[in-house]
């Protein structure tokens, strides 16, 4: 009466398989296992020797699964965008669409930042992962909003003072409505003001930080709006 033998078989990160019980002399077909981002070349034995199917067992066996990284692995690279009125991040499918990569399972990602400076964006630092073999990684680019400013110079001129008391420090896109001088100030500033030092074009309000923030010139309307200063004399003991 022949012996039974047995056959197990490893994987090696593929679906495993239960172990088969073969009479000696005769034939097992081992199955083929499944692994997801390879493409499977054949069983190995002990002494790292291809193993045809079928194949005829004498003694216990070993087979080992022997797999080639797929190329054409998928991944996404996802960008996202600090907000403007706070500091969460979002996506921006027209700024920023989300990529859809194809790569070689094991190695790293190659994933590629957007230049969006045109934008008022700044690309934190890129991480690359692995590529998962079932198609499951996701890199997360995430860009920093931009802060500007915006002035106001005290008068027409190229060489007019700054009022920096007035200046406002902001993220691109941020609400800066209420910041407005006029706004502020209604007793004290104009409500329109010139867009640049020379020229006659003036604007009345700016809602949201502009990229690359913005300047304005104080127009000359002589005696309609003043300064009001108050001093305060403090009153020594004794006087």
């Amino acid at each position: 009466m022949r012996d039974a033998k047995w056959v197990t078989f490893d994987t090696l990160g593929g679906m495993p398989l239960a172990p088969a019980g073969v009479i000696q002399g005769e034939r097992v077909d081992a199955p083929v296992p499944v692994r997801s981002g390879y493409t499977f070349l054949g069983w190995y034995d002990e002494q790292d020797e291809p193993v045809p199917m079928p194949c005829v067992v004498w003694q216990d066996m070993r087979l080992t699964a022997r797999w080639e990284a797929n190329t054409d692995t998928p991944y996404c690279v996802v960008h996202l965008l600090e907000n403007a009125e706070d500091s969460a991040y979002s996506s921006n499918e027209e700024i920023a669409p989300t990529q859809r990569m194809t790569g070689t399972t094991g190695r790293l990602t190659r994933a590629r930042a957007y230049d969006l400076s045109a934008q008022g964006f700044t690309v934190q630092q890129v991480e690359q992962s692995p590529i998962a073999g079932d198609g499951s990684t996701i890199v997360t680019i995430r860009y920093s909003r931009n802060v500007y400013q915006v002035r106001f110079y005290s008068a027409k001129s190229a060489s007019a003072p700054l009022l920096d008391w007035l200046t406002i420090t902001a993220k691109h896109g941020a609400n800066i409505e209420m910041r407005w001088p006029s706004i502020r100030y209604p007793d004290v500033f104009p409500t329109a003001w010139n867009v640049s030092p020379s020229g006659n074009v003036y604007q009345t309000c700016l809602s949201t930080m502009p990229v690359g923030g913005k300047s304005f010139w104080q127009i000359s309307q002589s005696g309609r709006y003043a300064f009001a200063i108050n001093y305060y004399l403090e009153t020594l003991p004794g006087e």
